[in-house]
This record gives C-alpha cells, sequence and structure tokens, in this order.
C-alpha cells in the first residue's frame, strides 16, 4: 500500500485523469527495487538466512505478477472505457 500511495503523491500534478494516475501508481514497476535494496543490504550487514529472504523475496514479486497480470486488463479496459466517455461529451 505505501508504493501506490507514495506514487500518487508523486504523481499529484501530472495532468492525467485520476484514474489513470491511480493505475500508473499501482501498476509501475515493483521488484527491481526490491532486489536493489535487498542486495544492497546485503552487502552493507551480516543477515542470517539470506537464501530466505531471496525465497520470500522472489515469491512475493512471482505473486505480484500474477495479481498485476489478471487484473491489468480489466483496469485498463475500464479506463479506456471512461476515455472513450470522456471524448464524446
Amino acid at each position: 500500500m505505501v508504493r501506490p500511495a507514495a506514487g500518487l503523491i508523486s504523481l499529484t500534478r501530472a495532468t492525467r485523469p485520476p484514474g489513470e494516475r491511480l493505475a500508473i501508481a499501482c501498476f509501475g514497476i515493483r521488484g527491481v527495487g526490491s532486489i536493489c535494496s535487498l542486495a544492497h543490504a546485503f552487502g552493507a550487514a551480516a543477515f542470517e538466512h539470506q537464501d530466505r529472504l531471496w525465497a520470500v523475496l522472489g515469491f512475493t514479486i512471482l505473486v505480484s505478477i500474477i495479481l498485476h497480470g489478471a487484473t491489468v486488463t480489466p483496469a485498463m479496459r475500464w479506463l479506456d472505457g471512461r476515455r472513450r466517455l470522456r471524448g464524446r461529451r
């Protein structure tokens, strides 16, 4: 929830409609930042069970990919429908 909220805040001045800003905040790239952060943490300090932490991160990214894959098409269709309605006015 933190990342989409931060994305929405960063898009406050964007000229896009609110629904599009929400889609960008929710469906934007996520996994790469988590991988870099974990790799940096492991380089900066000693952690037990590094293999488990990589596994949890990998699983979290996989679940995110599946959830986003299942929800992005309906969300984009909804946004396209709204865009078409606005164009008719």
